[in-house]
């Protein structure tokens, strides 16, 4: 009895992986904050809808299931961002850029309040 349990627990968890590396690989960016929006609302709403449900069959997975596409959609921006932002830093590397920001030059107050 407990494989069975197993079985059925680990068959779900692998489904909803499965749904939210499908949602994550179609969303790459937030085209409107609308969309955001309505991203953050959704993946509120399931959340707790699966857990009003939890012990109605067919809508407690079905909630679950629509609940990781909306995390999955959410990820995706997530993704891409953090994998910009890592190729970025390492082409500034082998372009031997050691910062990104410039650095100011201290001149003395006093010549620029003579100068204007």
């Amino acid at each position: 009895m407990d494989d069975l349990l197993l079985v059925k627990t680990f068959t779900l968890l692998g489904g909803m992986l499965i749904i939210t590396t499908i949602f994550s690989r179609i969303n790459k960016a937030y085209e409107t904050t609308t969309e955001a929006v309505i991203t953050v609302f959704g993946v509120f709403l399931f959340f707790f809808l699966s857990l009003i449900y939890a012990d109605q069959y067919p809508f407690n997975i079905i909630f679950v299931g629509v609940f990781s596409g909306f995390i999955g959609w959410y990820m995706g921006p997530l993704i891409a961002f953090i994998g910009e932002k890592f190729k970025f830093r390492k082409y500034l590397k082998v372009i031997g850029v050691k910062s990104q920001y410039l650095e100011t030059i201290k001149i003395n107050h006093f010549v620029i309040n003579f100068l204007g």
